[in-house]
C-alpha cells in the first residue's frame, strides 16, 4: 500500500524508514530513488506556525528542527505561554503563603517543618509546597542541572 504522502507525518515516517534503509520502505524502488521522489513532494512547501502563522524557510522540515524548537520557545500564540503564565501566578501565590522564595530559604525552611511538632498533614503540605516552589525556580536560581530538585 502506498503511503499517503498529502500527509506531513506519513512523509515523515517514510523518509525516517528510507534514510534507515528498510527495504520494505521503498516499494521496490531503491532507497535513493524513493527520497528524491519524496524530496519532489516536498519542494516549495513552506511550513508555518499553526498559532502565529510564521514562516520557516523553504525546506526546513516539520520535524527535529532547531528552528522548530526555537520558535515554539518564543511564539507568543502557543499554547505554552498561557500554561507558563498559569504556572508563574500559582508559583507567586504558593510564595505568598510560604514566605519565601530562594533555594537556601527553602531548604532551611524544610529542616525546621522536619522538626517541628505540628500534625503530620500540615508538615507533608507544608514540605510538599516547599519542594514545589524548589521544583519551579526560575532557570537562573535553579542548581547546575537547570532544574529544581527534592530533598
Amino acid at each position: 500500500m502506498m503511503p499517503d504522502l498529502t500527509s506531513e507525518r506519513e512523509r515523515a515516517k517514510l523518509r525516517k524508514l528510507l534514510e534507515r534503509g528498510d527495504p520494505k520502505s521503498s516499494s521496490g524502488l531503491r532507497n535513493e530513488v524513493a527520497l528524491a521522489l519524496l524530496d519532489k513532494v516536498e519542494e516549495g512547501r513552506v511550513l508555518t506556525c499553526v498559532y502565529c502563522g510564521h514562516e520557516y524557510p523553504e525546506g526546513t522540515p516539520s520535524w527535529g528542527s532547531d528552528l522548530l524548537t526555537e520558535h515554539i520557545r518564543t511564539c507568543e500564540k502557543h499554547p505554552m505561554r498561557d500554561l507558563e503564565s498559569k504556572l508563574a501566578q500559582l508559583r507567586r501565590a504558593l510564595v505568598g503563603l510560604v514566605g519565601l522564595d530562594t533555594r537556601e530559604e527553602l531548604e532551611a525552611m524544610e529542616a525546621v517543618v522536619r522538626l517541628s511538632t505540628i500534625p503530620e498533614k500540615d508538615r507533608a503540605s507544608t514540605i510538599d509546597a516547599i519542594h514545589a516552589l524548589m521544583d519551579t525556580l526560575p532557570a537562573s536560581a535553579a542548581p547546575a542541572g537547570g532544574e529544581g530538585q527534592s530533598l
